[in-house]
């Protein structure tokens, strides 16, 4: 696995310091009926592989503002520490919560393991409310992380 640089680190936590946190270790997991995922993989990414993926109807330029890290980013979920199983519902939870919220763009740090990336990559794709998906700029995240745009509810 690759080091963090201390410049990386400081990058990040001043590009977070002002996001409001969904810890799931702190909100531990309830079961959601509404969103259900499943682990079929077809594809597999590499850690430093970036993400993209948009179901169409959007903007050219909202997609570029999304890879490009200007849209404002409402919540934010990390996923580190926790297995398979715990992520997934706490993925599910956290769009759950980001649409009663009315949250338009969301981060979900995965970190830059391949286990909970590729699962990220797979779940975000199975959720009909995510229009959008992108790989974080340096700056939140990079490939460790995913900026979703959510449809409006």
């Amino acid at each position: 696995m690759a080091k963090i640089s201390q410049e990386d680190r400081e990058l990040f936590r001043e590009a977070v310091k002002n996001l409001k946190f969904v810890s799931a270790k702190k909100n531990p997991p309830k079961p959601s009926a509404d969103i259900q995922l499943f682990d079929q993989m077809s594809e597999q990414v590499t850690p430093t592989q970036s993400l993209f993926f948009s179901r169409g109807g959007l903007q050219h330029k909202t997609l570029k503002d999304l890879r490009t890290g200007k849209i404002k980013i409402q919540a934010e979920l990390d996923l580190h520490g926790l297995n398979t199983e715990q992520a997934r519902l706490n993925l599910a939870d956290f769009i759950q919560f980001s649409l009663h919220h009315h949250y338009r763009c969301v981060r979900i740090i995965h970190g830059k393991g391949e286990i909970l990336k590729n699962h990220v990559n797979l779940w975000l794709k199975q959720i009909d409310t995510v229009l959008a998906f992108a790989s974080a700029i340096p700056r939140q995240g990079g490939t460790g992380a995913v900026c979703v745009i959510l449809k409006r509810v």
